[in-house]
Protein backbone atom coordinates (compact mmCIF):
# COMPACT_ATOMS: atom_id res chain seq x y z
CA UNK A 1 0.00 0.00 0.00
CA UNK A 2 1.56 3.32 -1.10
CA UNK A 3 1.29 5.87 1.65
CA UNK A 4 0.65 8.86 -0.06
CA UNK A 5 -0.42 11.88 1.49
CA UNK A 6 -3.03 13.98 -0.80
CA UNK A 7 -4.15 17.43 -0.68
CA UNK A 8 -6.86 18.34 -2.42
CA UNK A 9 -7.24 21.89 -2.25
CA UNK A 10 -10.54 24.02 -3.29
CA UNK A 11 -9.85 27.63 -2.31
CA UNK A 12 -7.66 30.10 -4.69
CA UNK A 13 -5.65 30.84 -1.43
CA UNK A 14 -4.06 27.76 0.60
CA UNK A 15 -2.74 27.43 3.56
CA UNK A 16 -1.75 23.80 4.59
CA UNK A 17 -1.36 23.60 8.24
CA UNK A 18 -0.86 19.81 9.96
CA UNK A 19 1.48 17.39 12.24
CA UNK A 20 3.95 15.17 11.51
CA UNK A 21 4.57 12.13 13.55
CA UNK A 22 6.89 9.44 13.61
CA UNK A 23 6.11 5.48 13.25
CA UNK A 24 6.04 5.91 17.79
CA UNK A 25 3.75 8.44 17.19
CA UNK A 26 6.38 11.30 18.44
CA UNK A 27 6.24 14.57 17.16
CA UNK A 28 9.26 15.44 14.31
CA UNK A 29 10.76 18.21 14.83
CA UNK A 30 12.65 19.85 12.04
CA UNK A 31 11.12 17.95 9.13
CA UNK A 32 11.20 19.30 5.77
CA UNK A 33 7.57 19.29 4.24
CA UNK A 34 7.41 19.40 0.39
CA UNK A 35 3.73 20.18 -1.60
CA UNK A 36 4.45 19.51 -5.13
CA UNK A 37 1.98 20.02 -7.67
CA UNK A 38 0.93 20.97 -11.30
CA UNK A 39 0.62 24.75 -10.14
CA UNK A 40 3.84 25.10 -7.98
CA UNK A 41 5.67 23.89 -4.97
CA UNK A 42 5.67 24.97 -1.63
CA UNK A 43 8.47 24.12 1.41
CA UNK A 44 7.77 24.38 4.94
CA UNK A 45 10.00 22.47 8.06
CA UNK A 46 7.90 21.36 11.26
CA UNK A 47 8.42 22.94 14.58
CA UNK A 48 9.32 21.41 18.22
CA UNK A 49 5.84 20.03 18.23
CA UNK A 50 5.37 18.68 14.77
CA UNK A 51 3.77 21.07 12.69
CA UNK A 52 4.08 22.63 9.78
CA UNK A 53 2.23 25.25 7.81
CA UNK A 54 2.88 25.85 3.99
CA UNK A 55 1.42 29.15 2.50
CA UNK A 56 3.26 30.32 -0.46
CA UNK A 57 4.52 28.60 -3.46
CA UNK A 58 1.31 26.76 -4.73
CA UNK A 59 -1.56 27.30 -6.14
CA UNK A 60 -4.94 25.30 -5.70
CA UNK A 61 -5.08 21.89 -6.90
CA UNK A 62 -4.09 18.65 -6.08
CA UNK A 63 -0.77 17.80 -4.18
CA UNK A 64 0.92 14.72 -2.89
Amino acid sequence: MKRNIIFLVMIFTLILSTLAFSQQLSPISGAKVVARGNNGLGEATTDENGYFRIEEGIGAGTYT
